[in-house]
C-alpha cells in the first residue's frame, strides 16, 4: 500500500493501491490518531473503492477472481508488526465481507456470493463438472476453482460418482446419460450402492437400458443369482409394468420348453412365488412379435403354463 510513498503494509491479494493515510514517524505504518475522523473516512473509502473494484475486475476474471479475495479468517492486510491491526480489524477489510459480495462466477453464467455456490471434491477429480452437475440436481450454483478452496469454507460435495450412481438407478430420465457418463470415467459398480430390494425399483426402459452396460448388467446378475442361491428375494423389481397372462400373447400348442428359459424358484410365502429367468438372446413369441419377458413374480395358478401371469417389457 501507498500513502504517497510507499509503505510496510502488504495486501494478502495481488493488488496495489494508494491511500492519503496519515503515517507514523517511521513513514512506513499508518498512524490512526486514535481512529479520528481523518482515518475513519479514509477507511471508509478505502473499503467502498475496494468493493467497486473487486465487482469490475471479477468480470475480466471472472472464477480467477479467487485469487484475488482474501480466505474467511483472513484480512486485505497481511500481518506485519501489529501496526496493521487498525486496519486489519475492520470488518470491511476481511475475507468474510468480501465472500458476502456477488464476485464468483458460476456455471450457469452469474455471479454469485459465497453462500449461493458449492464445489466438488476436487481430490476427485470430476472429468466434466457441468454435465454432471446438471445430471446431480443441486439447488447451488456450481463454481469450478483450480485452486484449494478451504480457506473461503465454501460448501463442497464428496462422493459424487457414487452419489451419481445411486440417482441414476432411481431417476429413469438420467438413467441413460448418468451410466454413460460413469463408464466414460471408468467407474467401479460395487454392491454397496445398490440399494436394498424395496428401493431398487426400476422401469423397463432403465433395466433395458443398464444391460446395455456391461460392467453394471455383470453385477446386478452376480447380485441376483447369490440372492437366488440363498433363498431370497433378487432386490430388484420392475415398476409400472403391464401384466398380461402370457395365454394372450402365445400362440396355439406352445410348449415351454421351446422358451429355453430356465425357472428358479427362490421364495415361497403361500401361493406367491418369485423366478428368475436365463434367456440367452431373447425369445420369438411369433413370427410378427418379439419379446423379452421378465420373470419378476409369478403366480402359479395351475401346472398349466397358460395359467402363469407375469410381467412383460417390449423390446
Amino acid at each position: 500500500m501507498y500513502s504517497f510513498l510507499p509503505t510496510q503494509l502488504k495486501l494478502t491479494v495481488p493488488i496495489v493501491c494508494h491511500v492519503p493515510f496519515k503515517l507514523d514517524a517511521s513513514r512506513e505504518f499508518v498512524d490512526p490518531q486514535g481512529e479520528n475522523q481523518w482515518f475513519r473516512e479514509a477507511s471508509r473509502y478505502l473499503s467502498e473503492l475496494m468493493d467497486f473494484v473487486y465487482q469490475d475486475r471479477k468480470t475480466i476474471v471472472k472464477e480467477n477472481i479467487i485469487h484475488y479475495i482474501p480466505g474467511v479468517r483472513e484480512s486485505l492486510f497481511a500481518k506485519n508488526n501489529g501496526k496493521e491491526k487498525c486496519l486489519s480489524k475492520r470488518d470491511a477489510f476481511s475475507g468474510a465481507h468480501y465472500l458476502k459480495l456477488p464476485l464468483f462466477y458460476a456455471t450457469d453464467g452469474k455471479y454469485h456470493c459465497a453462500d449461493e455456490i458449492f464445489c466438488f471434491d476436487q481430490d476427485e477429480h470430476i472429468a466434466d463438472p457441468k454435465r454432471v452437475y446438471a445430471l446431480m440436481g443441486f439447488r447451488k450454483a456450481l463454481f469450478v476453482s483450480e485452486i484449494p478452496v478451504a480457506k473461503f469454507r465454501l460448501s463442497v460435495e464428496r462422493n459424487i460418482n457414487d452419489r451419481l450412481f445411486k440417482r441414476a438407478i432411481s431417476v429413469a430420465s438420467i438413467t441413460a446419460d448418468a451410466l454413460n457418463y460413469l463408464d466414460s470415467v471408468e467407474y467401479e459398480y460395487s454392491e454397496k450402492q445398490i440399494p436394498a430390494q424395496d428401493d431398487l425399483a426400476l422401469t423397463a426402459q432403465q433395466i433395458e437400458t443398464i444391460f446395455k452396460h456391461r460392467k453394471l448388467a455383470k453385477k446386478l446378475q452376480e447380485i441376483s443369482c447369490a440372492s437366488v442361491k440363498n433363498n431370497m428375494r433378487i432386490r430388484w423389481k420392475i415398476k409400472n409394468a403391464a401384466e398380461r397372462i402370457i395365454k394372450e400373447v402365445l400362440y396355439e400348442d406352445f410348449e415351454l420348453s421351446e422358451m429355453k428359459v430356465r425357472f428358479i424358484c427362490i421364495h415361497r410365502r403361500g401361493r406367491q412365488a418369485c423366478a428368475c429367468r436365463q434367456v440367452p438372446s431373447g425369445c420369438i413369441v411369433n413370427d410378427s412379435l418379439r419379446r423379452t419377458i421378465n420373470f419378476t413374480s409369478s403366480r402359479q395358478i395351475s401346472g398349466d403354463t397358460a395359467g402363469v401371469i407375469v410381467r412383460c417389457a417390449a423390446v
